[in-house]
């Protein structure tokens, strides 16, 4: 599958801000470059009049509802966190390119290899 075109940014943070980020692409095993990008992706949508985040006293506050939050994830829940519909996620998961579990007859994703998936993580850690 192709990859999506890119284009260099470049931002001066705090120093705080920006061992954060440090810490956090090593405990994911991501590059900064991919946990900045799923969080503009995950935290940033301003289509149209709207905006998914706002910015109070410093903080950034969801606008939009918030992303599923328990680890276990229904086909819609999966749909909402990449932003498709629940039938491209059934897609997915019988085509083998995403991880999930039948339950019943209800397909369970596990969040944290969803999103470890669409970092494009061939092994999924803690899920």
């Amino acid at each position: 599958m192709p990859s999506e075109p890119t284009r260099a940014i470049y931002v001066r943070m705090p120093d705080r801000l920006a061992r954060k980020l440090d810490k956090a692409a090593q405990r994911l095993g991501a590059t900064k470059r991919d946990v900045l990008a799923a969080l503009v992706n995950d935290y940033l949508d301003v289509e149209g009049d709207s905006l998914v985040v706002g910015l109070r006293d410093g903080r950034a506050a969801r606008a939009a509802a918030p992303e599923p939050a328990g680890e276990v994830l229904t086909l819609e829940d999966a749909g909402e966190l990449l932003r498709v519909q629940a039938s491209d996620v059934l897609a997915l998961i019988e085509g083998g390119e995403l991880p999930a579990r039948l339950v019943g007859q209800q397909w369970r994703l596990s969040r944290t290899a969803v999103l470890a998936w669409l970092r494009g993580d061939s092994r999924p850690t803690g899920g």
